[in-house]
Parts: structure tokens; sequence; C-alpha cells
């Protein structure tokens, strides 16, 4: 599975990307790694709902699918996902996918 995140160029950086205003990166999930609970923790001080949360997004999967395999509400996995976006200091999804993938056991 493939990765693909569109980041928009600010204008004042746009004389670098001209005539660009995003910039494409494709990165290959199957390589990433789902991070371990004791380093979410220590990294970043997950609950264990959090925890759980961000290792099944880290696996690819969407909220509305995160929610349903670990059987909580749409809106509880959203308010979650909020809360790891916070601890995390990302602001996507995929952001988050990054960072987590990246992590060490």
């Amino acid at each position: 599975m493939l990765l693909v995140e569109v980041v928009p160029v600010a204008a004042f950086i746009r004389e670098y990307f001209a005539p660009g205003i995003a910039v494409v990166t494709v990165t290959e999930v199957a390589t990433w790694q789902v991070p371990n609970a004791a380093a979410l923790s220590e990294a970043f001080g997950l609950t264990p709902a959090e925890i759980r949360l961000a290792q099944v997004i880290t696996k690819g999967h969407g909220v509305r699918a995160t929610s349903h395999i670990l059987g909580i509400g749409a809106e509880t996995a959203r308010s979650q996902l909020r809360s790891i976006f916070a601890k995390t200091d990302t602001r996507r999804q995929a952001e988050l996918v990054g960072l987590l993938s990246g992590l060490r056991r």
C-alpha cells in the first residue's frame, strides 16, 4: 500500500518551487512498523486508549475503520485522534502515521 501526501507550498517559498503550488510525497506503507505501547507512552504520553487507536491508525486504517476495529464510536475515535494530534504536534493523519511509523521499539 502507498501513502500519498500533498502539502501546499506557502506563498513566501513558492519561488523555490516555481511554478509549483504543492509538494507530493509517496511512501510505501508496507515498510512501516507499528510502534509498541511502551514507546508511544514514553515518547508522547499517550493513554492506553490513545495507544490502541494510534497503533491501528499506523497500520493504514481510517478513523471509521479504526473505530470499528476497536469497537468504539466514530466520535470517540475522532476525539482520541485529536488528543493524539495535540500530544504529537501533528495536524493530519498522514503526518501522524509518518511520525509514529518511524518510532523505534
